[in-house]
């Protein structure tokens, strides 16, 4: 007679629990110091120099200034009468890269508010005062240069077309063309800052930029020419 066996399977030990005490714990990274003016501005440089609208306003704005500026500075040295007239006329493409510096005033304040992105940066630096001051910072340092280099761009292009009449930038009178430039580069993205801070809309901020800078100053260069007190 056979006699049945049964077959026991015993089941794997249960594998010991650790207790969370036992895991090593990782510390979270402590920041040290506080925060100040300039580390705002290095996190502002850093932002605006990795934005794509940046480098593409920025283009923009050299060509648009250098293409106007150099072709109406040989235009003028190849006008009868108007050659003495060329080498001043060689910052005259800046009032179309003003257009792109205004896109670029704007874009550094609206475009965080567009995307979520101020509520990173109001709690890295909870003071908006201290915020504003580091965006206009940067941003003025980058407009400034870009249009002296622009106004720079445009008088290496033409001179060779200008020849005796060119200007020099040992120059000092002669310097302000590109100074100037820049001061106008800066003062125009700060406004269009300012602007987009309170509207909070880009195509708002920019439109009035631009309200201000052309439909009101159409006026007022006819009363110039027309009444001799204006």
């Amino acid at each position: 007679m056979a006699t049945a066996t049964t077959a026991t399977v015993s089941a794997p030990p249960a594998r010991s629990a650790l207790s969370a005490s036992a895991l090593p714990r990782r510390r979270a990274p402590r920041t040290t110091g506080k925060q100040t003016l300039l580390r705002a501005v290095r996190a502002e440089w850093l932002k605006i120099r990795t934005l794509r609208s940046t480098w593409i306003t920025s283009l923009l704005a050299i060509a648009l200034t250098v293409l106007f500026g150099a072709g109406i500075a040989v235009g003028y040295a190849h006008a009868p009468g108007k050659e003495a007239a060329a080498a001043h006329v060689i910052g005259a493409g800046s009032t179309f890269g003003q257009i792109a510096v205004a896109v670029l005033g704007a874009l550094v304040v609206t475009g965080e508010y567009s995307s979520g992105q101020i509520r990173s940066s109001l709690a890295a630096v909870p003071r908006r005062g201290r915020l504003l001051l580091a965006k206009a910072s940067v941003l003025a340092v980058v407009s400034f240069i870009l249009g002296a280099l622009s106004t720079l761009l445009a008088w290496a292009i033409s001179r060779p077309f200008l020849g005796s009449y060119a200007g020099s930038p040992t120059d000092w009178h002669y310097l302000g063309h590109f100074w100037g430039s820049g001061l106008a580069f800066a003062g125009i993205s700060l406004m269009a800052l300012g602007l987009g801070v309170l509207m909070r809309s880009t195509a708002g901020s920019i439109t009035i930029t631009l309200v201000l800078l052309f439909v009101i100053d159409i006026p007022l260069i006819i009363m110039t020419q027309k009444w001799a007190w204006a």
